[in-house]
């Protein structure tokens, strides 16, 4: 049914663009030939009057032919340039207008059904980043960026990725019931193409159909509010808690809200759906302090390394987490300080969700190495703090090479039977390192049927005023955003890899139509808007070279000469297929993973 309806939401966009064109030349007076979706061969259709209404092979577009728009001589009464330049600038016009008629009349209407968005409450922040420099913290409620108001997530986002490079981006959150106002720098993210602040949305657990968590009777009404314990309120803590129990043995308890009310349901985990892949249970050390501030700053200092937790093993942030969901604030720490032990108190002042605020844990110098206990790594000898200098004949320097040099050696082989590795292993405080072997094999992971997704809220008004406003606001947003979005790309500061072509509208089409009617309709809205403003850039070819030509001939008194006006087109034709070619291999690139 997603399909359907992404086909149907493609079609639709499409035929209110052509259908503005074919109102505007019927009001004109023209004797239009064809009606078009698609391009290239007649695929099915049916000719009434003058007119041959077409659905043709290619699905990218469309167009409506008139009468001599490609002809030569005297114009005859019906024709294109018979008409006035009013009324041909009404016709190049008309597939703009009905575009952005579609949103502004659409939106206020969807927006008093009522439009489902992400929260727009902050869910994580990156240790470290630019907002959690600024004072960000997870569960602030953005409320305005640069003086708009933020209504979902996704304005967060759309409004750093549009800020110019090296400028902040003033934002107003809402915490513990007051407003506060912050200037957030912004940080561009070579592998994303455009600036980012290091937050993320609030993600919450969510039951997968026909999984051990479904079957145990969760529904997907339900609120997970504890997982085997582990409090799962927020999106770090639910990620902790699903982790922790799914390599533990046993059944889990879930604690979960219905209707008002709190139960519990135990579910039994069954193995993963699909079979994992060989690793070796290593991660690269995070547990030495890089900041430590407000109520930590006076106990902990740079260059800590925090040793346990609860008296649990802390070998990354997660591990310090997991303790303090555990035991419901910062327990007990155990560090090691210019080579000496000391015990810290537990700090039940400091809150779980307050230490990822207070606390940046990061990695030391060296190459130092967390390894699960359940792995193939420590099967074969590895231990916490050890170094890897080779795999095989391979020397690495760092964790990104260590891992690209595991994955090239077991992904290349049969999934089933990997190849053992040839490790040289530096312990720590040895002087010289020693050669293990290790067999690649999956962890033992538990399926327990819950997944994760992006919290949502309801932005709904049954002011028919104020929900005119929101959709007449939400409308001309999109606009803005879709010039400064192409102002950002002509100056550099959002790489073109993130263009997308019909591939990538399709994906995201049938994400939306996968969600319901309202979501998928609130994006047809947005393609609306951005084929609105994409067809007013002068480019030969399309509406916006086409109005370009009319005002050229406005200004010389006379139409622009035949042969001028076809190598124009034929250049802006060369042009759109350039880029159709350009955003086709990106599509496909990000379709297949090179």
């Amino acid at each position: 049914m997603a399909l359907i309806f992404t086909i149907l939401g493609i079609g639709l966009v499409l035929f209110v663009h052509e259908l503005g064109h074919f109102l505007a030349a019927r009001a004109a007076g023209m004797r239009v030939e064809v009606f078009a979706l698609g391009f290239g061969p007649r695929v099915w259709g049916f000719k009434r009057g003058d007119t041959d209404y077409r659905l043709a092979l290619l699905p990218l577009g469309g167009y409506v032919l008139v009468a001599g728009e490609n002809g030569t001589g005297t114009p005859q009464p019906g024709e294109l340039m018979a008409a006035s330049p009013a009324w041909r600038l009404l016709f190049y016009s008309g597939g703009i207008l009905m575009n952005l008629a579609f949103a502004f009349v659409l939106l206020p209407i969807l927006f008093a059904v009522g439009v489902p968005f992400e929260s727009p409450v902050i869910g994580s922040v990156q240790a470290g980043s630019s907002g959690w420099e600024a004072g960000l913290r997870s569960g602030d409620r953005v409320l305005e960026v640069d003086g708009r108001a933020v209504h979902g997530f996704r304005h967060v986002s759309t409004a750093v990725a549009l800020s110019a490079a090296g400028e902040p981006v003033a934002m107003s959150v809402e915490r513990d019931g007051a407003r506060l106002d912050l200037t957030v720098p912004t940080e561009f993210d070579a592998a994303l193409g455009f600036p980012r602040i290091g937050v993320g949305p609030v993600y919450e657990l969510a039951v997968v159909p026909g999984g051990p968590a479904e079957r145990a009777g969760l529904r997907s009404t339900d609120r997970v509010l504890a997982v085997s314990g582990v409090p799962a309120a927020d999106t770090q803590s639910a990620q902790a808690a699903v982790e922790a129990a799914s390599l533990a043995a046993g059944p889990v308890l879930l604690l979960v809200e219905r209707d008002g009310a709190e139960l519990e349901l135990s579910l039994e985990p069954a193995a993963p759906p699909a079979p994992l892949p060989a690793q070796l249970g290593i991660s690269e050390q995070q547990n030495r302090v890089v900041q430590a501030r407000s109520a930590l700053a006076g106990e902990l200092q740079p260059g800590d390394l925090v040793i346990s937790a609860g008296g649990a093993p802390v070998q990354r942030p997660a591990d310090l987490l997991l303790a303090a969901l555990r035991a419901g604030h910062l327990p007990a720490l155990t560090i090691e300080r210019a080579g000496a032990r000391l015990d810290l108190p537990a700090r039940p002042d400091v809150a779980p969700a307050r230490i990822g605020e207070m606390l940046h844990l990061g990695t030391g110098p060296g190459l130092r190495l967390a390894v699960r206990a359940d792995g193939a790594a420590h099967r074969a000898g590895l231990r916490d703090g050890d170094a890897i200098l080779r795999v095989n004949e391979l020397a690495v320097r760092d964790f990104a090479a260590l891992r690209a040099a595991i994955a090239e050696r077991v992904q290349s082989a049969d999934p089933a039977s990997p190849p053992p590795l040839r490790l040289m292993v530096l312990r720590a405080g040895a002087a010289e390192p020693e050669t293990l072997t290790v067999q690649p094999a999956p962890l033992p992971v538990r399926d327990l049927g819950l997944g994760l997704r992006i919290a949502e809220e309801t932005v709904r008004s049954i002011n028919p005023v104020t929900a005119l406003r929101i959709g007449v606001n939400e409308a001309w947003q999109t606009v803005l955003e879709v010039m400064l979005t192409l102002k950002r790309m002509i100056v550099g500061d959002i790489s073109a890899t993130n263009l997308g072509g019909i591939i990538s509208i399709g994906q995201v089409t049938h994400g939306f139509a996968a969600q319901g009617l309202i979501p998928l309709l609130l994006f047809l809205c947005i393609i609306s808007v951005n084929l609105a403003v994409l067809n007013v850039l002068p480019i030969p070819a399309l509406d916006g070279g086409h109005i370009a030509l009319l005002a050229a001939e406005t200004v010389r008194g006379k139409p622009v000469g035949v042969r001028a006006r076809n190598a124009f087109n034929l250049i802006g034709f060369a042009i759109v297929i350039g880029l159709l070619l350009f955003v086709t291999t990106l599509d496909l690139r990000r379709l297949f993973g090179s």
